[in-house]
């Protein structure tokens, strides 16, 4: 979805589509919102959380939002990690690490834990300023969400990024 301060649309099937937040919340595919600096990406991002917080009359059906503030990752935290500890998970990671002798299916197990955590949820991620990363780190981040996204059934996604800054397609 490609964000300006006039408008919102999808950028591949047509950029005249308009979308009112109850629309982008019901729409059946994770969203990638892409815009220029102060076209209103971070400000679609908290109108989504407020409408699933405060529904009114929209009839939302998702629980709750989960965002994620790319920029607020420490150093050595991936995107898994933050979300464990958003979500209370991180003791139970560290007690799988420590019982798995191969960190790779510790790590394959931790990440279906996480994704079947937040289908239970049955919440939205928000994850805000993708473009924000550093070049090194971005790769990785781009593979967690890829990672999350196919591991999960009834989670969606909301993803923002400057429109210059967005190289990679994220499947699904």
């Amino acid at each position: 979805i490609q964000v300006s301060a006039k408008k919102f649309g999808i950028s591949k099937q047509s950029s005249s589509a308009k979308y009112k937040i109850p629309d982008l919340i019901k729409f059946k595919n994770n969203c990638i919102i892409l815009g220029d600096p102060g076209a209103g990406k971070t400000t679609t991002l908290k109108k989504i959380c407020n409408s699933t917080l405060f529904p009114g009359s929209n009839n939302i059906i998702r629980a709750f939002p989960i965002v994620i503030e790319l920029r607020k990752l420490d150093t050595n935290e991936s995107l898994n990690m933050r979300l464990q500890k958003e979500l209370g998970l991180s003791i139970a990671a560290k007690k799988l690490l420590k019982k798995t002798e191969d960190s790779k299916i510790a790590n394959d197990l931790i990440l279906q834990m996480l994704a079947k955590y937040l289908d239970e949820l049955d919440c939205i991620v928000i994850i805000d300023g993708l473009d924000e990363l550093e070049s090194n780190k971005l790769y990785f981040i781009q593979k967690e969400i890829q990672q999350l996204i196919f591991q999960t059934k009834n989670t969606k996604f909301y993803i923002t990024c400057r429109s210059g800054a967005y190289e990679v397609e994220i499947e699904n």
